[in-house]
């Protein structure tokens, strides 16, 4: 297991306010989706076009074969 943790600052390009997640664009043009925690106070504020910078916390898991 591998623990990823960084800061993103994006522009939001879609959000989805039932299922709590937004989607932004990376530098290459790439659309990711982040789910946002029940903790993210003011989410329902965040609109399309909003710059924001978000700490993020995640764990990846890899297979070598």
């Amino acid at each position: 297991m591998l623990s990823v943790e960084g800061r993103l600052k994006t522009r939001v390009e879609a959000i989805d306010y039932e299922a709590r997640t937004f989607r932004c664009k990376n530098r290459r043009g790439v659309l990711t989706t982040y789910k946002v925690g029940k903790d993210a106070k003011r989410f329902n504020e965040v609109r399309r076009g909003d710059m924001l910078v978000v700490d993020y916390k995640g764990t990846v898991a890899i297979s070598v074969k």
